[in-house]
């Protein structure tokens, strides 16, 4: 199994757990929380690898700054089972999520404030419209 199967099943894995502003477990988490979750769960970084000072709606760019530092980034046309994709919520990116299913329209697992957990849902052109960039964990 890659590397980015792996995360993807260990973000489902987080599927129904409850949303909580900066949640970093599985009593409760945000969308930060859910990828980091994810990527320790598959060795990919270790605890040392986090960031909680932030408001509800992180800042864009210390988010956009982590995941360029941590992982690779794609263009969104490329996007595909286990990637990470930088959403715009607001007046600039504020959320992270990780697509599921290959075939269009893909799936996104995300821990979601709306519905008050971790969810996966079709990727309806709604979310897909709002993608502003992708990433990769590298399979080395």
């Amino acid at each position: 199994m890659t590397k980015r199967r792996r995360f993807l099943e260990a973000a489902r894995s987080y599927i129904g757990v409850k949303w909580r502003h900066q949640g970093r477990s599985r009593t409760g988490l945000d969308c930060v929380g859910l990828v980091l979750l994810a990527a320790r769960d598959i060795g990919y970084i270790t605890e040392e690898v986090d960031f909680t000072e932030y408001r509800r709606a992180p800042d864009h760019a210390v988010l956009a700054s982590m995941l360029n530092e941590h992982v690779e980034r794609i263009e969104v046309s490329e996007i595909g089972p286990g990637d990470i994709v930088l959403m715009n919520f607001a007046a600039f990116p504020t959320h992270i999520g990780v697509i599921g299913d290959a075939a269009a329209p893909h799936s996104i697992v995300h821990a979601y404030a709306s519905a008050r957990q971790v969810a996966e849902h079709r990727l309806d052109p709604d979310f897909a419209g709002r993608i502003v960039a992708a990433f990769r964990i590298p399979e080395e």
